[in-house]
């Protein structure tokens, strides 16, 4: 069995719990299936149809990142080249809802994105992911995974353009996570549908959640 990774169990379990009545009960249900994911046809992972995504997790992935930033927003930390000086203007949930717009990615780039985050954070525990560097953290953690996984991409200009940073900021940014997650960009299948699934479940309205819990035996 594969274990729950400790970034969920620390962050996401707790504060989409509490967020259950809030906006992550509202998402809405499709049976859309993955387009051109790092899923479908890619020799890294097997059984493409049980890790397909039919919820939308943008709510929920916006509302665990803005949370964990947040929280870690009165930890001392010195500062790298992912920091900035000053918050962004533009709040996480509407730069995701941007970036999903016209990054042109697959759906499970955003959660693939999430993994790398959880590498850097468990490899590099001195970084401290706060409202200083949650959104270029997350864009060039899903360029990389656009790039590695999905079939078509984009080149630099036009990400940088879309995630609004300068052309040399990205590359940078991008040479230094590859080299903070070690280059490891591949992620199996496992670990994709675990993170996946968690995220699912945490996007499930408040009802159900108390029905799975109750199944569960209280866990």
């Amino acid at each position: 069995d594969f274990a729950v990774p400790p970034y969920f169990s620390k962050f996401i379990r707790p504060i989409c719990t509490v967020h259950k009545v809030g906006a992550c009960s509202k998402l809405q249900m499709s049976s859309n299936k993955l387009s051109g994911s790092p899923l479908q046809g890619h020799p890294r992972f097997e059984d493409a149809e049980k890790l397909a995504i039919n919820v939308d997790l943008l709510p929920v992935l916006g509302s665990v990142l803005t949370q964990l930033a947040a929280r870690n927003d009165s930890l001392p930390f010195a500062p790298n080249s992912f920091h900035a000086a000053k918050p962004p203007a533009i709040q996480f949930d509407a730069y995701l809802a941007r970036i999903k717009k016209y990054a042109g990615c697959s759906d499970a780039c955003f959660v693939v994105a999430l993994i790398y985050i959880d590498r850097l954070i468990q490899s590099h525990p001195e970084f401290i992911v706060n409202t200083l560097c949650i959104h270029r953290l997350f864009f060039v953690c899903l360029v990389s995974a656009a790039k590695f996984y999905d079939d078509h991409y984009y080149d630099n200009l036009y990400y940088s353009k879309v995630g609004g940073i300068t052309l040399q900021e990205l590359d940078r940014l991008e040479v230094d996570l590859l080299f903070m997650i070690d280059f490891m960009l591949t992620v199996p299948s496992t670990v994709f549908s675990t993170y996946r699934s968690e995220l699912m479940r945490s996007a499930q309205p408040a009802d159900d959640m108390m029905v799975v819990t109750a199944a569960a035996g209280g866990r």
